[in-house]
C-alpha cells in the first residue's frame, strides 16, 4: 500500500476515565480516515505544485491545497499578508492541509481550534504586537455609479468571471470585488489597504500602476474616497518553539 508521509496530529478516547490520548506519527491517509478520532490534522508538502492554490471547505472538514503557511494563517486570522510573520524555512515549500475537526460545529465555532493545532503541527507560538503606520481605508464617495452597473449585470444574470489585465502601465480588473482589489494594492504598494466600502458585488476597476497617488486619484473617479490614517496595526508573528 502506497504510503503517504505526512505529519499528523491526532487525539482519540484512551477509553480510560476521561483521559485523552495524543500521539504524533506517520501515517497512511486513508487509515486515518477509517480510525474514530475526534479531531484529525495532517500536513504535508504539496502533491499538486503545477496547480493554483486553493482551499475546500466543508461542514466535516476543510482542505488547503498548494498553499503557503503565511497563506493559511492569513485565511484563518482574516489578516492582511503584510500582518503576519512567518519564519521563511517554513514558508519555502507550498503546502497540503486536510483537517477533520469530528464535530457538527460550523467553520466558524471550530476555526480558532483549528488554528492553534496548525500552530502546535508545525511548532510555531502565535504572538501579536503592535506598530503604528499609515492604513489606506477605501470609503464610499459617490458609489451610485458602481452599484447601478453591478445591479444592471445581476439582472441580466451575467455569469461571474473575474479577469484582470495588465497593460500600457494600467491594472484592469473586471468583475471584481473591492476585497481583491484591496489585496493587490496591498502587495503592489506595500501598505496596509482596508475595505470600507460596503460594497458587496463584483465591479470593473482600471487603476494606474505609476504610483499610489495616481491609483488614489483612479479611484476618486469611480467614486470611492481613500482616507490615510495612522494608527496601531496588529502584527501578528510566529515563532519557533525551542
Amino acid at each position: 500500500m502506497l504510503k503517504i508521509k505526512t505529519l499528523i496530529v491526532a487525539i482519540a478516547f484512551a477509553f480510560v476515565g476521561e483521559n485523552i490520548a495524543c500521539s504524533a506519527q506517520e501515517t497512511d491517509m486513508r487509515e486515518l480516515q477509517q480510525k474514530n478520532l475526534i479531531y484529525a490534522l495532517s500536513i504535508s508538502k504539496t502533491f499538486f505544485p503545477d496547480e493554483a492554490g486553493t482551499y475546500s471547505m466543508g461542514k466535516s472538514e476543510i482542505q488547503f491545497f498548494n498553499l503557503t503557511l503565511k497563506s493559511v494563517f492569513e485565511m484563518l486570522l482574516e489578516a492582511s499578508p503584510l500582518t503576519i510573520e512567518v519564519p521563511d524555512d517554513l514558508i519555502k515549500d507550498n503546502i497540503d492541509i486536510y483537517y477533520r475537526p469530528g464535530t457538527n460545529e460550523n467553520y466558524m465555532q471550530y476555526r480558532e481550534k483549528m488554528f492553534g493545532d496548525i500552530c502546535h503541527a508545525m511548532g510555531v507560538e502565535h504572538k501579536t504586537e503592535k506598530r503604528r503606520q499609515n492604513v489606506y481605508k477605501l470609503r464610499c464617495g459617490d458609489c451610485s455609479a458602481l452599484q447601478k452597473k453591478y445591479s444592471d449585470m445581476m439582472a441580466k444574470n451575467t455569469k461571474v468571471e473575474t479577469k484582470f489585465e495588465e497593460k500600457d502601465g494600467r491594472w484592469k480588473a473586471q468583475v471584481a470585488p473591492v476585497t481583491l482589489v484591496t489585496r493587490y494594492l496591498e502587495t503592489t504598494y506595500k501598505h496596509v489597504f482596508v475595505d470600507e466600502t460596503n460594497l458587496r458585488g463584483y465591479y470593473d476597476f482600471d487603476l494606474s500602476e505609476k504610483n499610489i497617488d495616481a491609483v488614489i486619484s483612479d479611484l476618486k473617479k469611480m467614486g470611492i474616497d481613500v482616507v490615510v490614517e495612522e494608527k496601531d496595526i496588529e502584527i501578528h508573528k510566529f515563532v519557533k518553539i525551542k
